[in-house]
């Protein structure tokens, strides 16, 4: 399948000197599901905004590289334009009006769609999210955090989206949320054909979903290959469950130099033998 989205060589700054991305390239293939995993300040989220344009509100900027989206360049586009476009990115947090009800919030997603599809984009929320519709008329302040990001979600669909970037969706949710919260987003993938780019910290379940994975370290593509590839690879499963003699979160970059430096000493060791 042909990307829907490519990033080459993209670098990102802030307060034009504060360096987050270092020429990273990636890609989403058309209704593919792709993982980008990581640690807390790889650069994950910096990179979705850098999809969706939001770097402008935190003083960031795309200061070389280019984004293609579906074939056209689309770095500096108007977010609102992007959302029109097909991009929707679900934001860390979840951010919901929280004294509008469910429906209202999902409402909020369609602004840039024509009123006659409203019905049956709420439809759809309700196929895959039917706790929603038992709940459509209660404020989304009172939902539990699960069923939170289940609205956040669903407001991405209201808008009729080709890709949805996800920022941490299983932030702050208990394991059986987890669990079902991804199982819907891989039916959406594979029923309605959604491309999604998904920024996770929790790589077991994420690569239990998605096609592709790119494991990033220090605002770098570290690793990447079929999540197949990924969840037998050992040095990602040191990354996200090893730490050093300290504690200390150990960097992709370090587990490789440990390890040729660990096969060069079992060479030597052999050989005096």
């Amino acid at each position: 399948m042909s990307p829907i989205l490519q990033m080459r060589g993209v670098e990102v700054c802030y307060d034009r000197a504060i360096h987050v991305l270092h020429g990273l390239n990636l890609h989403v293939p058309e209704k593919g599901i792709v993982a980008l995993l990581g640690p807390n300040g790889a650069g994950k989220s910096t990179t979705l905004k850098a999809i969706s344009n939001l770097l402008k509100a935190e003083r960031g900027a795309v200061t070389n590289g280019s984004i293609l989206f579906e074939g056209s360049p689309i770095v500096g586009k108007n977010p609102a334009f992007l959302v029109r476009s097909g991009i929707f990115q679900v934001m860390e947090g979840r951010r919901l009006f929280t004294q509008l009800t469910v429906e209202e919030n999902l409402r909020t997603g369609a602004y840039s769609r024509a009123s006659s599809s409203l019905s049956a984009n709420l439809e759809l929320v309700y196929q895959y999210f039917p706790r929603l519709a038992e709940r459509r008329r209660q404020k989304a302040g009172y939902l539990s955090g699960g069923e939170q990001q289940m609205v956040a979600i669903g407001r991405s669909l209201m808008a009729q989206p080709k890709l949805v970037l996800l920022d941490e969706p299983s932030m702050g949710l208990a394991p059986i949320l987890v669990q079902e919260i991804f199982g819907i987003i891989q039916n959406l993938n594979k029923q309605e054909g959604l491309s999604v780019l998904l920024a996770e910290q929790n790589a077991v379940m994420a690569l239990s979903i998605v096609q592709y994975g790119f494991v990033m370290d220090n605002g770098r593509v570290a690793m990447e290959g079929p999540a197949e590839e990924l969840r037998r690879d050992q040095s990602v499963k040191e990354f996200y469950l090893g730490a050093s003699e300290k504690g200390e979160h150990q960097s992709y970059a370090a587990i490789l130099q440990r390890k040729r430096m660990a096969a060069r000493e079992r060479q030597r060791e052999a050989a005096g033998h």
